[in-house]
Parts: C-alpha cells; structure tokens; sequence
C-alpha cells in the first residue's frame, strides 16, 4: 500500500547480539543467552541507549524472554568498541553489539546463542519505490549484482576499517565494490543522477552525507 518494492536481502543479517568475554564463557559453560540465568545477583550489561525503549526486540522483552533479571542499571554506551571494553574490563557480564560491528573483530568475547528465537532477522535489503522502478526500467537489473554479495564477515571487516582504523569511508567502500566486481576504476564521462536517501533520524549520517 505505500508503493514500496522489496528486491532482495545483500547477503547479511546485522542484528543485535549478546557478547561475553571468551574466558569467562568457558569458565562457566555460557553457550546460550539463558545460560546468563546462573548469575544469581542479576545480569550487567552494556547497551546502546536506543535499545532500552524497543518495545519488542529490546532489553526489557529480552529479559523476560530468558528469564533474566537486571544485577544493576544498564550501562548506556553507543560506541560498540566502549562496551567491549567495558566488557573485557569486567565491569560488565555482557555487552549488545551488532553483528557486523567492526569493534568484534580479534577480540577475546563469544557471541551468546539465541537458543528461544528472541531476535527476528535483520537483513540488510534494497527496498525501491515502485515509480522509480517504472521510470528507470533498468534499475532493478542494475542493481541485481547487489543480491546476496556481502557476508557477515565482509561487513564486519570493513566496519572495521571505517570505525577502528579510521580510514576514509569512500575509499574503503570503491575498495569493497571493486574487490566483488562491482564496480571499475573507469571514470564515468557524464554527469552522476541526484538521488535522495531515506535514513532513520538515529543514524548520525551529518558528516557522510555530504561526502556521499
């Protein structure tokens, strides 16, 4: 009803995901979220200050999901690298991250088992109005070479490069496109067409845009 086209998933789910420090998992046979139920004095945890107001998918829902119960106020962190410190550091049991966060990558944490289905999918998907699709009739084969080329660990490391290395978005991006095929280092002769980017008002995108 509001003329909207889903195309196709990239190839990724980037949903949320509960990290706890590998030595500590192993010590105390943490395979699964519920598993965090052993700590009788309540669960600490680490999280982005969005996720405590999601209604559905959000800490409240999770803890009662898996029986779970609050060991203190939530820690509010929105660097992912920040909670994994917090993490490592011992003042937290557990930290929400994303999965393809960059922060992930080469550290010492294990990623908990949803072992109830808590968390719906979270792929990553082209969506397309459908009177774009009708003026560019060539859009969406254009865009075809898109379906199912990015995996989680292609995601996570060139999160990395951006977040942690700090190295320019744009180059690490041509980088990404070229290393798939996608594109070439051939200059286009003509004028690029404007389009307008829908983003949710969360996302911090003030210096990207307009470099994009």
């Amino acid at each position: 009803r509001r003329k909207l086209r889903w195309l196709f998933p990239l190839g990724f789910d980037n949903g949320y995901r509960l990290a706890v420090s590998s030595a500590r998992a192993s010590a105390a046979g943490w395979r699964r979220i519920a598993d965090l139920a052993k700590l009788s004095a309540g669960v600490r945890v680490a999280c982005p200050r969005t996720y405590v107001g999601r209604p559905r998918d959000g800490l409240a829902a999770l803890l009662r999901r898996h029986g779970l119960k609050l060991a203190t106020a939530p820690l509010l962190q929105d660097e992912p690298s920040k909670r994994l410190a917090a993490l490592l550091a011992g003042h937290v049991d557990v930290a929400v991250v994303y999965e393809t966060d960059g922060a992930l990558r080469g550290q010492a944490v294990t990623l908990l088992d949803d072992s109830l289905g808590f968390f719906p999918p979270y792929h990553a998907a082209l969506v397309v109005r459908e009177e774009a699709l009708s003026r560019l009739p060539k859009l969406e084969k254009a865009l075809a070479p898109l379906r199912a080329r990015f995996d989680v660990a292609t995601m996570r490391e060139v999160n990395y490069q951006v977040a942690i290395a700090r190295q320019p978005l744009g180059r690490v991006a041509q980088r990404l496109l070229r290393d798939k095929g996608l594109v070439t280092d051939k200059r286009v002769g003509r004028p690029l067409p404007k389009v307008r980017v829908a983003h949710a008002a969360v996302d911090d995108l003030a210096g990207q845009l307009p470099r994009a």
